[in-house]
């Protein structure tokens, strides 16, 4: 039996089941490397924190130093807020969210902004929670440096050169 013209299979022609059938992979596990969650940047395997710094507008400077943790996992979020008067820590608060909870204070607060500064493993968060109690307690002078120090604990990775993520 001879056909004439292109065969047809499901209502499309060879060439166009060829050309819509879906990429294979590589050999690569796809569920290893880095996921997208919406917008948020694409985070390797064992980064499950995004950690945010308050950067408030120059008018609205204080002695308070705010950032936040990201947990993605879980969808919380944990504000973490020092206030420093006359260099010796005055007040320490840890104060936890929802994501759109979050959300929506970066949306509605006019006198600063969250700024992303990049991923973390879990395992630093717990050691960071740790050396934060200990710096509560004994900080009796120099506490604003010693509280920017504490992101050193964090090993942040930049991610905002990550634009491509696997599924």
């Amino acid at each position: 039996m001879t056909t004439e013209g292109p065969v047809i299979l499901n209502g499309e022609t060879p060439e166009q089941a060829i050309l819509e059938s879906p990429p294979k992979s590589r050999g690569r596990d796809e569920k290893k490397g880095t996921k997208r969650h919406g917008t948020k940047p694409c985070l390797k395997r064992r980064e499950t924190h995004l950690v945010y710094s308050y950067q408030p507008q120059p008018e609205h400077d204080t002695q308070s130093h705010k950032y936040a943790l990201e947990n993605v996992k879980q969808e919380m979020v944990e504000l973490h807020v020092w206030e420093v008067i006359q260099g010796i820590i005055r007040i320490f608060k840890i104060v936890r969210l929802t994501t759109k909870e979050f959300e929506e204070i970066q949306k509605n607060d006019k006198q600063g902004q969250y700024k992303l500064l990049g991923a973390t493993a879990e395992s630093r968060v717990r050691k960071l929670k740790r050396r934060e109690t200990n710096l509560q307690d004994m900080c009796t002078n120099n506490c604003k440096e010693r509280i920017g120090n504490l992101f050193k604990i964090l090993k942040i990775k930049d991610t905002s050169k990550r634009n491509k993520c696997k599924n």
